[in-house]
């Protein structure tokens, strides 16, 4: 094993890190050797660090007869059939944050196939051959292990055509008959990462066998069958209304596997233990959906023309949305004490409807009342890519149907309102990350940090990192900052004063810009900087780094 390192060291603390993987190999070479890329942030400096594994001790054959052609492509040595073999191979890589730690899995598959000609009209597929191999790779050991492989082929049928005659002109034309790809071997399906599983199903045996991720060990085997269900017992199962099920725990979800194994539905615990559990029979005519919480029903139905966003107690029903809002997605907390509706506010004086604000509203589930209403930004943008980083801070994508480099990611910190904007996309951009914090409550957003140095130094952050507000200017505590450049700092009635050199700046608590969060405040540091006498330097609005001379 091979290790390189970029960037210098920093103290292993909070971080985001984002483990990727690579299968490569020389161009003519017969191999392929894995290589993983650990990319991580510091959450108390911004620093960045990359470090790059590889693992030739592991490196694997392609097919017999092929090399390298390029990056993620291979040709045949010699060319020994007029049908030309093509292969390719690419990686999916996942970062996961649980009890075990923090964990990069990759999922690789190489195929090869041949371009069949069916027709003038139609090419396909012939002797498609999938190489799929699962790796794990530990953040802490830095270890690489390969936990299964899977090979299965897809061959043609043989193809029939059927003649149908246009009813209006009397012609005939040639229709290709369905067919379907003669499946044989084994395959690695879904990842389920939550719940530490992973699918393996082999077409001889027609069954599906569960896996657990983090230690490779056997759970249960499923049966192919029309009935056949393995799915994750999660919100949005409920919110379609097809599949909802009820656990003893007072909720209809909980991201769980569940799956159908002789007509009955079963529930794999997070100790990987199994339950049957049972399907919730829902009147359909009087909700679009309904899930339930702490033992608290909630769901969206249409009430004098309008549809709501409700919560039912027996007969009593409790509107929770508004006429003229338009509820786009629904998610709990994960400690389920708030609803967060996104909705799409009309304007209710215009008889056209038109969207005025992309808005949050906040719901105590125990409580059973409104916390607040939070104006978002990017206005006729449905939320995308949900998650919860905390259980306060909410992080979504605005989907763009144009321009969508420009669109950040957004965080929410949903008991105070402050939003914060992820870094736009150019640099140190990583799909899969996981947070490694070891108090999420110290943080009101999770976004990207930025690195502020001052005199060639980082400034460390004691609890939430620098940030880009949502109006895009670059924020940081005004202790931390004064801490970082020396300066003296004095708290007055309704301001903070910062003292360097003789020079001061004064920053007016009360200005809409400036963010408190338990007990500290946060501000635009640009100007604070350039009165305290400071040059500041940011390359473009790209750059994580800023510098304070």
């Amino acid at each position: 094993m091979g290790s390189l390192a970029f960037a210098h060291n920093v103290e292993a603390g909070d971080q985001r890190v984002s483990i990727q993987f690579d299968f490569i190999g020389e161009t003519g070479s017969t191999m392929i050797v894995p290589k993983v890329r650990v990319n991580t942030i510091e959450l108390s400096t911004g620093e960045r660090k990359e470090e790059v594994f590889l693992f030739e001790d592991q490196a694997f054959n392609l097919p017999q007869g092929f090399q390298m052609k390029s990056r993620s492509e291979a040709e045949k040595i010699k060319k020994d059939s007029p049908q030309e073999v093509i292969f390719q191979c690419g990686a999916k890589s996942y970062t996961v944050n649980s009890s075990e730690g923090v964990k990069g899995y990759a999922l690789y598959n190489g195929q090869s196939y041949e371009d069949k000609v069916i027709d003038e009209w139609t090419t396909l597929w012939e002797n498609k051959v999938n190489r799929e191999r699962l790796y794990l790779f530990d953040y802490a050991t830095k270890k690489l292990s390969l936990l299964k492989e899977a090979t299965s082929t897809e061959k043609l049928p043989p193809i029939t055509y059927s003649y149908v005659t246009d009813i209006k002109t009397k012609k005939k034309y040639k229709e290709m008959d369905y067919w379907d790809y003669i499946y044989s071997g084994t395959s690695i399906g879904e990842l389920f990462l939550k719940d530490d599983l992973y699918e393996f199903s082999d077409q001889a045996s027609k069954t599906t066998k569960l896996f657990s991720l983090s230690k490779n060990t056997y759970i249960t085997t499923i049966p192919f069958s029309q009935e056949g269900l393995i799915t994750e017992k999660n919100l949005l199962l409920c919110e379609r209304g097809n599949n909802c099920f009820q656990s003893e725990e007072s909720i209809s979800f909980n991201d769980n596997v569940v799956f159908m194994r002789g007509g009955k539905y079963y529930e794999i615990l997070k100790n990987h233990s199994i339950k049957e559990i049972k399907k919730i029979k829902y009147d359909w005519s009087q909700y679009q959906w309904k899930i339930t919480v702490n033992n608290r029903v909630f769901g969206q139905r249409r009430i004098d023309g309008w549809d709501y966003l409700i919560s039912t107690d027996g007969d009593k029903i409790k509107k929770i949305s508004e006429r003229y809002t338009f509820v786009r997605d629904v998610t709990v907390s994960p400690d389920h004490k708030y609803l967060a509706i996104f909705e799409a506010a009309y304007n209710k004086e215009k008889s056209n409807h038109l969207y005025e604000n992309e808005q949050l509203r906040i719901y105590d589930i125990n409580k059973q009342q409104v916390v607040r209403i939070i104006k978002l930004p990017y206005l006729k943008m449905a939320p995308q890519d949900i998650i919860w980083q905390s259980n306060t801070v909410l992080q979504y994508k605005p989907n763009a149907a144009s321009n969508a480099v420009y669109i950040r990611t957004v965080n929410v910190e949903i008991l105070t309102g402050i939003i914060t904007k992820d870094l736009l996309e150019a640099y140190d951009f990583k799909d899969e990350y996981a947070i490694n914090a070891s108090d999420n409550s110290n943080y009101f957003s999770f976004v990207r940090p930025l690195e502020i140095r001052y005199q060639g130094k980082p400034i460390k952050y004691s609890k939430q990192s620098s940030f880009e507000g949502e109006n895009g200017l670059v924020y940081c505590s005004l202790k931390d900052l004064a801490t970082g450049i020396g300066a003296e700092i004095k708290v007055e009635p309704g301001a903070v004063k910062l003292t360097l050199n003789g020079k001061t700046a004064t920053v007016d608590l009360k200005d809409k810009q400036v963010i408190t969060y338990a007990g500290t405040a946060y501000a635009p540091i640009k100007s604070i900087v350039l009165n305290l006498g400071l040059q500041y330097k940011r390359k473009d609005q790209f750059a994580t780094q800023i510098n304070l001379e």
